[in-house]
């Protein structure tokens, strides 16, 4: 069996706003707020440089000072098991944000920096997974999700 390993940037910036990408979900339903996110491909990269890859090929920010481990989330069918490290980012840059660097296979729709008072505002259908809605309300706090395969 297979696991594919993904990385997710949860990125704060110096004013304590969340970056969040809204990207498309299911034809259904339509867009949902997302992490950064990408597949750990790589193998010559630590965890660390894909996470700061992902963030700029995804949005295009480059001043990153600071990248830690925070969350471990294991999810998918038993025979597509996947597990997504997130990652607490800090950013100190004044670079716009954009989504121009998005592949064109991204479904990336709007790049927003969130308020605390915005993140209170979303709700779970809102997200794109139980990983974002989860992360963007414990930020600042350590936590491993485990589930059997």
């Amino acid at each position: 069996m297979n696991i594919l390993l993904k990385v997710a940037a949860l990125i704060k910036n110096k004013e304590g706003q969340i970056l969040l990408i809204k990207e498309k979900y299911t034809e259904v339903q339509g867009y949902k707020w997302n992490l950064v996110k990408g597949t750990y491909d790589i193998s010559s990269e630590t965890l660390q440089e894909c996470v700061i890859r992902e963030i700029y090929e995804e949005v295009g920010l480059k001043d990153i000072n600071k990248v830690t481990l925070s969350w471990i989330y294991h999810y998918g069918k038993p025979e597509n098991p996947k597990i997504l490290f997130i990652f607490d980012v800090k950013y100190s840059g004044n670079e716009h944000v954009t989504t121009q660097y998005n592949k064109e296979d991204e479904n990336v729709c709007e790049v927003k920096w969130f308020t605390q008072e915005e993140l209170q505002l979303l709700k779970q259908e809102d997200c794109m997974a139980e990983y974002v809605y989860t992360s963007i309300n414990n930020s600042g706090e350590d936590f491993i999700v485990m589930r059997r395969i």
